[in-house]
């Protein structure tokens, strides 16, 4: 952890300040439905992968506020100092491995990062060691050119958005 955190601020300096949090967790997904009738299933038999998620996160200062001191009964600054991390909008991150039909994929990484379609090279290279990757947007856009390819103009928009559709809940 040591290691990544130091690619990861030798990759980019940061204007301010910023925490690395590392989770070590476990998905779970049981084999099969529950029975009712005979209680089986359910967590009897599960699905067990381990994990490790990464996000660097920013940090800010408390918004200074009036509060009212009622033994005094006049009105004072707050001074907190302790900062604040921004768990919401992590800036980037990852989690390994990546999960494929509910089994571990350890050649895939998932990266986050704060702008979707802007990828952070430099975190991508020397942190993850990883090549080039391409962004959602970027792989929908190559998705659509090679099924209006295939299908040049025998299908249309909105056959194509039912198309799709179907193939997202699939």
């Amino acid at each position: 952890m040591l290691e990544i955190v130091e690619k990861m601020f030798e990759s980019k300096m940061y204007e301010f300040d910023a925490v690395v949090t590392f989770i070590r967790g476990e998905y779970r997904k049981p084999n099969k439905k529950r029975n009712i009738e005979s209680g089986e299933g359910g967590n009897d038999e599960v699905y067990a992968n381990t994990f490790t998620l990464c996000s660097l996160n920013k940090t800010d200062l408390p918004k200074s506020a009036l509060v009212f001191d009622y033994i005094e009964k006049e009105f004072k600054a707050q001074n907190e100092v302790d900062p604040v991390i921004n768990l919401t909008t992590p800036l980037t991150g990852f989690l390994f491995p990546a999960f494929n039909d509910n089994t571990a994929d350890v050649n895939h990484i998932l990266y986050n990062t704060g702008k979707p379609n802007q990828l952070d090279v430099g975190f991508i290279e020397i942190v993850l060691s990883c090549e080039d990757i391409s962004t959602a947007a970027e792989e929908k856009d190559c998705f659509e050119l090679v099924v209006s390819n295939i299908a040049g103009d025998k299908i249309d928009q909105i056959s194509f958005l039912i198309f799709m559709k179907k193939l997202i809940e699939l």
